[in-house]
């Protein structure tokens, strides 16, 4: 497979059963990395059509809000936080 893009999947999902299915549907391809922010990698364009084909079933475009963003070759990402060893730190990504 070539190299897939990195991407942020986020959502703000008003009703509580669909935002647990979403976010249960989401946990298949995409990392969760907060409540209702995942991230994507390795997941070629057909595979990340199906994905968000099978979310958008789900998803009230009239109430919902999903947003994917493409993470580039010039994008500044930090990560801060504990790591696994719980040691503090800020990287770059």
């Amino acid at each position: 497979m070539h190299d897939a893009p990195k991407m942020i999947l986020c959502y703000d999902i008003c009703d509580e059963k669909r935002l647990q299915k979403i976010g249960r549907r989401t946990e298949r391809f995409a990392l969760r990395i907060q409540r209702s922010v995942y991230f994507i990698e390795k997941l070629s364009p057909s595979e990340l059509a199906n994905a968000l084909e099978a979310i958008m079933l789900i998803l009230n475009p009239d109430e919902d809000d999903l947003r994917i963003y493409t993470i580039t070759g010039q994008t500044i990402a930090l990560q801060s936080g504990m790591d696994l060893d719980n040691t503090l730190m800020v990287k770059p990504l």
